[in-house]
């Protein structure tokens, strides 16, 4: 498979890097990732925790049924669009934590020497 331990290094993008860094490096920015992904989640909720609140306040001084019902509709449709919009926003992020955790590495195990004598050979 390889023959010799730089060989073995080859298959990492940055031919100065140790397997360590290797390993460490997307692990580290997964880790950060993870954090803003975290924040963003906890900003969210405390900003639709906010306007719910604000809302049912609204809501308990309406006079009429109709003023109730359009701001109840109002309501859902600003929760709803700040919804998707969130969603969306924390699909990026997850997104970019894979790519992160998961670098792309040079496809350099291809170009690995064949093995003799080490399974089947179907060439002469």
């Amino acid at each position: 498979m390889f023959n010799n331990f730089k060989d073995m290094q080859s298959l990492f993008s940055d031919p100065f890097a140790s397997p360590f860094e290797a390993f460490t490096k997307p692990t580290r920015e997964a880790a950060t990732k993870f954090g803003a992904i975290s924040a963003e989640t906890t900003d969210y909720t405390k900003k639709s925790f906010e306007r719910g609140r604000d809302h049912f306040e609204r809501l308990a001084g309406v006079a009429t049924v109709e003023d109730a019902v359009q701001l109840q509709s109002d309501f859902a449709k600003s929760a709803y669009e700040d919804y998707v919009a969130q969603s969306t926003k924390i699909a990026e992020m997850y997104s970019d934590l894979v790519r992160a955790a998961f670098p792309q590495t040079d496809n350099k195990s291809a170009k690995r020497a064949p093995t003799k004598g080490r399974g089947r050979s179907f060439q002469n």
